[in-house]
């Protein structure tokens, strides 16, 4: 092929290279050194369960709890496990997958609702470089899975309400039914479904207008868009003035009722600004000049429906402040600020002033490094307040410190970590897993066992004492359970094991102890 073949061939089909490079792109971001950073908390819950599925054909624990809230993920990653054998590659490359064709898929979600394809490729690329997408598209959990099957729903209902066919439906069905196997947040498909639904019926989108690739200029006509505004005044603005007030004057203002919840709600908003100040500015500043621009409220109307009803729902259903519980619905931030960028750059192409924007540009990409990753990383810190430990080396530790499969007893506040490093648990440490007085603590433990894994529970430092007429004793503490133990348990544990291992690193840190007095061993640092 000569050079002017080639430049026709790259004239012809640039949307497709550009795209295939943004692909690649964010595969190798997800890819690289998938294995060495060790597994968390969370991930030895879904582990847990593949590691049952494998052997009864069914996520059932030995406690007899069904884990069923992540089942699709728990069989896929099964299957790979099956493929590849049980380590951290083959049980996260099912998220890496997922996590990779999510950016095809926003590509032609994007071009479809805009028709724009430079946008769509704009937002694909924040995608394939986005912090926090690329952190859940390296975990066994199912959050990246939940986030593709929710926007692959999301597409194809926008796809039927422009033209209804069998094998769209049939894609439908089966896109919702995939996101609520992933996590019951599916389950709010079926309401975005229904309000979007009857708000097109009363005024039916206006196909030749809405799906136009020419961009149109017409003031926008109030009249027109009636339905919108009703009830956005009706529904949206009350309901954003009562969480105002709940959220800013209850909390300083009441006598303590309703705080709790009040204050979770004020954490995310102040998590998502405080942790991801560029996309949450480049969005506000993306929605402001659509509303100002554009006459096709209808495709800013659905997403901004899409991500505030599951926003509230989900933060005020749940007294954690954990941001990864958004993570599914973030996508429609980046869709906006892929937005803003796209005017900026449309303006700065027709002014002398482009090298000033793009200098602008790069410096605010420079202070948000930590929302966008430009280069790969062996390691991620998955976010706030969420410990990840190196779990990893502190098992390899246990078996190079005289463990015995038969013999040795591991005593853990993680059992499912203790099964997925060891093959076996012993005893539960219990704790709180919420960090609340009540918590999660009644629901991991039944009838003095731990649900997960039917481990007996530690109750009292007599269980402890008991322990040491038997084998070697292992202890595994964490920086998250140190904070959260009891604090007479902690005080024997301290005083009556000797330290073999621990890495101090914040939030981070983790401690091996053993219970038994070998002679000979030292702390391996």
């Amino acid at each position: 092929m000569d050079i002017k073949s080639l430049k026709k061939f790259i004239k012809k089909h640039w949307v497709t290279i550009t795209l295939s490079v943004i692909v690649i792109f964010g595969f190798i971001l997800r890819i690289f050194h998938l294995g060495d950073q060790s597994y968390w908390i969370d991930e030895g819950f879904t582990l847990n369960a593949v590691l049952e599925t494998l052997e009864k054909g069914y996520p059932i624990l030995d406690s007899g709890v069904h884990y069923a809230r992540e089942l699709l993920n728990t069989y896929l990653i099964a299957a790979s496990v099956k493929l590849f054998g049980f380590n951290p590659w083959a049980t996260r490359i099912v998220s890496v997958l997922f996590g990779t064709g999510f950016i095809v898929l926003i590509y032609f979600f994007v071009r479809d609702l805009f028709q724009n394809k430079k946008m769509a490729l704009l937002s694909s690329f924040l995608v394939s470089v986005s912090y926090w997408e690329i952190v859940w598209s390296r975990q066994a959990r199912m959050y990246v899975l939940l986030q593709f099957f929710f926007f692959a729903s999301l597409y194809t209902f926008w796809l039927l309400m422009d033209k209804y066919s069998h094998k769209r439906m049939i894609l439908l069905s089966f896109s919702t039914l995939a996101a609520c196997l992933c996590h019951p947040f599916g389950y709010l498909l079926l309401i975005i479904y229904v309000l979007i639904g009857v708000l097109n019926f009363i005024n039916p989108l206006e196909k030749k207008k809405i799906l136009q690739k020419r961009r149109s200029k017409v003031i926008l006509n109030i009249q027109r868009y009636k339905w919108y505004y009703l009830i956005f005044s009706v529904i949206v603005i009350p309901l954003v003035g009562i969480e105002f007030y709940k959220i800013f004057l209850v909390r300083y203002f009441d006598n303590g009722l309703g705080i709790s919840d009040n204050y979770t709600t004020f954490l995310y908003l102040k998590g998502l600004v405080q942790f991801y100040t560029i996309p949450v500015v480049l969005t506000l500043l993306g929605l402001f000049l659509y509303i100002s621009r554009e006459n096709k409220l209808f495709v800013g109307f659905y997403l901004f429906l899409s991500y505030l009803l599951p926003f509230f729902i989900v933060i005020r259903t749940t007294n954690l402040f954990h941001l990864r519980y958004l993570f599914f619905i973030f996508p429609i931030l980046l869709i906006f600020s892929a937005y803003f960028i796209y005017q900026v750059l449309v303006f700065g192409s027709k002014t002398k002033y482009l090298v000033y924007l793009v200098i602008i540009l790069l410096i605010a990409g420079a202070v948000g490094v930590r929302d966008f990753v430009v280069w790969p990383r062996p390691i991620y810190q998955l976010e706030f307040r969420t410990p990840n430990p190196n779990f990893t080396k502190a098992y390899r530790v246990i078996r190079e410190s005289g463990w015995q499969d038969n013999r040795s007893v591991i005593v853990s506040p993680y059992t499912q970590m203790d099964m997925v490093y060891l093959g076996k648990t012993d005893f539960y440490l219990p704790i709180s897993l919420t960090g609340l007085e009540d918590g999660l603590k009644g629901q991991i433990m039944r009838d003095n066992r731990n649900v997960y894994n039917n481990s007996p529970v530690i109750q009292s430092n007599s269980d402890l004492k008991q322990l040491h007429s038997g084998e070697a004793t292992f202890i595994v503490i964490d920086a998250m359970a140190r904070q959260r133990i009891n604090i007479e348990t902690l005080e024997y544990i301290l005083g009556n094991t000797e330290l073999i291992w621990q890495d101090i690193r914040g939030l981070n840190s983790i401690w091996v102890y053993r219970m038994k007095n070998l002679q000979n061993h030292k702390i391996i640092q």
